[in-house]
Protein backbone atom coordinates (compact mmCIF):
# COMPACT_ATOMS: atom_id res chain seq x y z
CA UNK A 1 0.00 0.00 0.00
CA UNK A 2 1.44 3.01 -1.04
CA UNK A 3 1.92 6.19 1.00
CA UNK A 4 1.25 8.56 -1.48
CA UNK A 5 -2.51 7.63 -0.55
CA UNK A 6 -3.35 7.88 3.35
CA UNK A 7 -6.69 7.95 2.90
CA UNK A 8 -6.43 4.87 0.97
CA UNK A 9 -4.05 3.26 3.40
CA UNK A 10 -5.88 4.27 6.71
CA UNK A 11 -8.82 2.29 4.66
CA UNK A 12 -7.24 -0.31 4.49
CA UNK A 13 -6.24 -0.42 7.84
CA UNK A 14 -9.27 0.16 9.51
CA UNK A 15 -10.89 -3.51 7.10
CA UNK A 16 -7.56 -4.91 8.13
CA UNK A 17 -8.28 -4.10 12.01
CA UNK A 18 -11.93 -5.44 11.49
CA UNK A 19 -10.90 -8.40 9.83
CA UNK A 20 -8.46 -9.13 12.33
CA UNK A 21 -11.07 -8.73 15.26
CA UNK A 22 -13.41 -11.11 14.11
CA UNK A 23 -10.66 -13.80 13.22
CA UNK A 24 -9.56 -13.39 16.67
CA UNK A 25 -13.36 -13.74 17.93
CA UNK A 26 -14.00 -16.78 15.70
CA UNK A 27 -10.46 -18.54 16.98
CA UNK A 28 -12.42 -17.65 20.86
CA UNK A 29 -15.26 -19.33 19.69
CA UNK A 30 -13.87 -22.20 18.78
CA UNK A 31 -15.15 -22.08 15.16
CA UNK A 32 -11.57 -21.80 13.44
CA UNK A 33 -9.19 -24.96 13.37
CA UNK A 34 -6.06 -24.80 11.92
CA UNK A 35 -4.05 -28.13 10.77
CA UNK A 36 -0.88 -28.92 12.83
CA UNK A 37 1.99 -28.22 11.11
CA UNK A 38 0.88 -25.46 8.76
CA UNK A 39 3.05 -22.14 8.24
CA UNK A 40 0.40 -20.22 9.23
CA UNK A 41 0.36 -21.23 13.11
CA UNK A 42 3.63 -19.72 13.19
CA UNK A 43 2.69 -16.17 11.03
CA UNK A 44 -0.16 -16.02 14.03
CA UNK A 45 2.34 -16.19 16.75
CA UNK A 46 4.02 -13.27 15.98
CA UNK A 47 0.70 -11.35 15.90
CA UNK A 48 1.50 -8.28 18.51
CA UNK A 49 -0.95 -5.69 19.71
CA UNK A 50 -0.09 -1.66 20.45
CA UNK A 51 -0.66 0.02 23.92
CA UNK A 52 -4.25 0.55 23.22
CA UNK A 53 -5.35 -2.66 22.32
CA UNK A 54 -5.61 -2.54 18.65
CA UNK A 55 -3.00 -4.97 16.63
CA UNK A 56 0.01 -4.21 15.34
CA UNK A 57 -0.13 -4.55 11.76
CA UNK A 58 3.59 -4.45 11.00
CA UNK A 59 3.59 -8.10 13.04
CA UNK A 60 0.84 -9.38 10.65
CA UNK A 61 1.72 -11.23 7.58
CA UNK A 62 0.34 -12.14 3.83
CA UNK A 63 -0.70 -15.90 5.46
CA UNK A 64 -2.45 -14.04 8.25
CA UNK A 65 -3.94 -10.94 6.01
CA UNK A 66 -5.63 -14.10 3.74
CA UNK A 67 -6.87 -15.77 6.56
CA UNK A 68 -8.45 -13.14 8.11
CA UNK A 69 -9.92 -11.87 4.86
CA UNK A 70 -11.53 -15.68 4.45
CA UNK A 71 -12.84 -15.88 8.19
CA UNK A 72 -14.29 -12.00 7.53
CA UNK A 73 -15.98 -13.07 4.13
CA UNK A 74 -17.61 -16.13 5.81
CA UNK A 75 -18.51 -14.26 8.85
CA UNK A 76 -20.18 -11.62 7.10
CA UNK A 77 -22.15 -14.01 4.98
CA UNK A 78 -23.80 -15.47 8.37
CA UNK A 79 -24.66 -11.86 9.27
CA UNK A 80 -26.27 -11.24 6.24
CA UNK A 81 -28.41 -14.51 6.98
CA UNK A 82 -29.70 -13.57 9.99
CA UNK A 83 -30.80 -9.89 8.57
CA UNK A 84 -33.78 -11.93 6.64
CA UNK A 85 -34.99 -15.43 6.56
CA UNK A 86 -35.69 -17.47 3.27
CA UNK A 87 -39.67 -17.45 4.05
CA UNK A 88 -39.44 -13.53 4.87
CA UNK A 89 -37.81 -12.76 1.88
CA UNK A 90 -40.39 -14.92 0.16
CA UNK A 91 -43.46 -13.38 1.84
CA UNK A 92 -42.69 -10.32 1.60
CA UNK A 93 -42.12 -10.05 -2.51
CA UNK A 94 -45.16 -12.30 -3.17
CA UNK A 95 -47.65 -10.06 -0.66
CA UNK A 96 -46.07 -6.81 -2.58
CA UNK A 97 -47.34 -8.73 -5.80
CA UNK A 98 -50.58 -9.21 -4.31
CA UNK A 99 -51.04 -6.09 -3.54
CA UNK A 100 -49.97 -4.69 -7.40
CA UNK A 101 -52.09 -7.28 -8.67
CA UNK A 102 -54.42 -9.37 -6.47
CA UNK A 103 -57.56 -7.22 -7.30
CA UNK A 104 -56.61 -8.07 -11.16
CA UNK A 105 -56.56 -11.76 -10.09
CA UNK A 106 -60.11 -11.89 -8.58
CA UNK A 107 -61.60 -9.96 -11.34
CA UNK A 108 -59.89 -12.69 -13.70
CA UNK A 109 -61.29 -15.70 -11.48
CA UNK A 110 -64.63 -14.14 -11.02
CA UNK A 111 -64.81 -13.81 -14.66
CA UNK A 112 -63.64 -17.59 -15.10
CA UNK A 113 -60.92 -16.03 -17.28
CA UNK A 114 -57.63 -17.42 -18.35
CA UNK A 115 -54.54 -15.24 -17.90
CA UNK A 116 -54.80 -14.42 -21.66
CA UNK A 117 -58.11 -13.58 -22.09
CA UNK A 118 -58.12 -10.98 -18.82
CA UNK A 119 -55.12 -9.68 -20.70
CA UNK A 120 -56.70 -8.64 -23.39
CA UNK A 121 -60.00 -7.47 -21.45
CA UNK A 122 -57.73 -5.10 -19.38
CA UNK A 123 -55.98 -3.92 -22.22
CA UNK A 124 -59.39 -2.57 -24.08
CA UNK A 125 -60.05 -0.46 -20.96
CA UNK A 126 -58.13 2.79 -21.64
CA UNK A 127 -58.38 3.93 -17.61
CA UNK A 128 -56.51 0.89 -16.69
CA UNK A 129 -53.92 1.06 -19.18
CA UNK A 130 -53.09 4.29 -18.58
CA UNK A 131 -52.93 3.36 -14.32
CA UNK A 132 -50.84 0.49 -15.19
CA UNK A 133 -48.59 2.14 -17.33
CA UNK A 134 -48.33 5.24 -15.15
CA UNK A 135 -47.10 2.95 -12.32
CA UNK A 136 -44.74 1.14 -14.11
CA UNK A 137 -42.06 2.77 -13.96
CA UNK A 138 -42.16 2.65 -9.17
CA UNK A 139 -42.99 -0.99 -10.06
CA UNK A 140 -40.45 -2.05 -11.99
CA UNK A 141 -38.01 0.24 -9.52
CA UNK A 142 -39.39 -1.15 -6.47
CA UNK A 143 -38.67 -4.88 -7.46
CA UNK A 144 -35.17 -3.87 -8.88
CA UNK A 145 -34.38 -2.52 -5.43
CA UNK A 146 -36.16 -5.40 -3.29
CA UNK A 147 -33.60 -8.21 -5.10
CA UNK A 148 -30.80 -5.78 -5.03
CA UNK A 149 -31.20 -5.82 -1.53
CA UNK A 150 -32.69 -8.85 -0.92
CA UNK A 151 -31.24 -11.41 -3.52
CA UNK A 152 -27.71 -11.91 -2.30
CA UNK A 153 -29.17 -12.88 1.19
CA UNK A 154 -31.58 -15.18 -0.82
CA UNK A 155 -29.04 -16.86 -2.19
CA UNK A 156 -26.48 -17.72 0.61
CA UNK A 157 -29.80 -18.79 2.00
CA UNK A 158 -30.18 -21.45 -0.95
CA UNK A 159 -26.66 -22.18 -1.44
CA UNK A 160 -26.91 -23.56 2.54
CA UNK A 161 -29.84 -25.69 1.80
CA UNK A 162 -27.51 -28.40 -0.49
CA UNK A 163 -28.57 -31.27 1.59
CA UNK A 164 -32.19 -30.48 1.91
CA UNK A 165 -33.46 -29.24 -1.82
CA UNK A 166 -35.41 -31.81 -4.33
CA UNK A 167 -36.23 -31.17 -7.27
CA UNK A 168 -39.69 -32.30 -8.58
CA UNK A 169 -40.80 -32.01 -12.52
CA UNK A 170 -44.31 -31.79 -12.13
CA UNK A 171 -45.43 -32.31 -15.85
CA UNK A 172 -45.73 -28.05 -16.41
CA UNK A 173 -42.77 -25.56 -17.68
CA UNK A 174 -45.05 -23.00 -16.49
CA UNK A 175 -48.20 -22.43 -13.91
CA UNK A 176 -50.96 -23.08 -14.47
CA UNK A 177 -53.57 -20.47 -15.81
CA UNK A 178 -56.00 -21.74 -13.00
CA UNK A 179 -53.57 -20.80 -9.74
CA UNK A 180 -51.75 -17.90 -9.27
CA UNK A 181 -48.21 -17.83 -9.82
CA UNK A 182 -46.96 -17.86 -5.72
CA UNK A 183 -48.78 -21.43 -6.06
CA UNK A 184 -46.56 -22.46 -8.58
CA UNK A 185 -43.56 -20.65 -8.08
CA UNK A 186 -40.14 -23.22 -7.51
CA UNK A 187 -36.41 -23.46 -7.81
CA UNK A 188 -34.82 -24.78 -11.29
CA UNK A 189 -32.51 -27.52 -10.16
CA UNK A 190 -30.48 -28.95 -12.20
CA UNK A 191 -29.31 -32.64 -11.92
CA UNK A 192 -25.86 -33.05 -11.64
CA UNK A 193 -23.99 -35.60 -13.80
CA UNK A 194 -22.88 -38.66 -11.81
CA UNK A 195 -18.96 -38.22 -10.51
CA UNK A 196 -16.80 -41.53 -11.70
CA UNK A 197 -13.91 -42.63 -9.64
Amino acid sequence: MSDDHPDEKQAYEARLQRRLQILKKQFEAGKIRIAEGLQVIESLKRVRHTADGTVDLTTVDGSVRSMALDVEAMHDREEMKKSASLAEIQTTYFEFLEKQFGQFFKTMIDRGLTPDDAGVAFSRTPSTVAELSRNLKDFLKTIEDFWRSAGPIAIAHVEDMQESLKGVFGGDLFPSAEENIASKCSLTVRERAPQHE
